[in-house]
């Protein structure tokens, strides 16, 4: 997984992030921030093992609820969930998963990822590279592999790459050290159009996990998209100099902030 590292110095220039106020989330705006500052990895997280099926209560009280889910509308094309899978509360890290695989589980590795042979070279779907393992024509999740489908149900869904994209380009964004006071790192968006103005969106840097440890949190966040067809699959990331793409090996954890059309 540190070789995800030599993909951020390719790719951390290409989409900085200007910093803003979003309305009532003026107060979490840093001034200058300093990597070195930023927490050490292995944070564990009290959340982290949270079962996705704990969280069918209402996380948020007031506010927009679809199929039993919290949601911030930024105008977009998508409505973006609150929280993650597995999390009742924006600034919560939730559950992680596998790319393809719908719960989360104790260890990370290609030892016991779903949709290989026990390695790397041995996929057996979502795969178009031979040196990989078996050849498919599949590149975007089906749904029963989609652990937003499978975990709440109706309309919510994991994003695609072109969604994901559009929340970097369609909303103003910046880098916070502390969500409303609660010592949680992350990127909050907030929508280009007054008419959306009420709402903000909060994604947490919730690092992820490989084998049973967890790494980065804190310090970057890397959300799972629907799109996929090799070992390493695009993220949707951010740290605390820009919002960007990245990819990664699908059979490290990673979390999930589910979408609805």
């Amino acid at each position: 997984m540190y070789k995800s590292k030599i993909f951020l110095l390719l790719f951390m220039g290409l989409a900085s992030s200007t910093l803003i106020s979003c309305g009532d989330d003026e107060e979490d705006m840093p001034d200058v921030v300093e990597n070195n500052n930023l927490p050490s990895d292995n944070n564990q997280n009290p959340q982290d093992n949270q079962n996705p099926q704990d969280d069918k209560t209402e996380q948020i009280i007031g506010g927009k609820v679809l199929d039993g889910h919290h949601y911030v509308d930024l105008g977009l094309s998508v409505k973006w969930a609150q929280c993650n899978i597995g999390a009742l509360k924006p600034e919560q890290s939730g559950s992680y998963f596998a790319w393809g695989e719908t719960s989360p589980k104790k260890t990370y590795s290609w030892s016991n990822y779903k949709y290989c042979e026990g390695k790397e070279t041995t996929l057996t779907k979502y795969n178009n590279n031979s040196s990989k393992g078996v050849v498919d024509t599949l590149t975007i999740l089906e749904k029963e592999d989609d652990a937003a489908v499978v975990n709440w149900g109706g309309a919510w869904r994991m994003p695609t790459k072109e969604e994901c994209q559009e929340l970097i380009d369609g909303t103003n964004n910046y880098w916070t050290e502390n969500y409303k006071s609660t010592n949680v790192a992350g990127y909050v968006f907030c929508s280009k159009d007054e008419k959306y103005a009420s709402d903000t969106l909060f994604i947490p840097a919730a690092g992820y996990k490989s084998e049973n440890q967890t790494f980065d949190m804190n310090r970057w966040g890397n959300y799972w998209m629907t799109i996929g067809n090799d070992s390493w699959v695009p993220l949707f990331c951010f740290w605390v100099r820009s919002v960007y793409m990245n990819f990664f090996e699908r059979s490290a954890g990673y979390t999930i902030r589910p979408v609805a059309d």
